[in-house]
């Protein structure tokens, strides 16, 4: 989570304006270090994009990180 977080921001700070979030995981010790860097970048007008999964898995029911859960 620290990666990623740290590589969205450094995106964001270095004039990014879009960013593919084509990751995900069942388990995350601190998703919310990534969904804080999520908030970051939009709060500076940067379109996040993430999969929605090709599992064929109810995301309402199974935790997939990150999520805005």
């Amino acid at each position: 989570a620290k990666d990623v977080a740290l590589a969205i921001r450094y995106a964001v700070d270095n004039g990014a304006k879009i960013i593919n979030g084509s990751f995900g995981k069942y388990y995350s010790t601190h998703s919310d270090w990534v969904r804080d860097a999520i908030t970051y970048a939009g709060k500076h007008d940067v379109l996040f994009i993430i999969a929605a999964g090709n599992e064929g898995k109810d995301l309402d029911t199974v935790a997939v990180y990150p999520n805005d859960q």
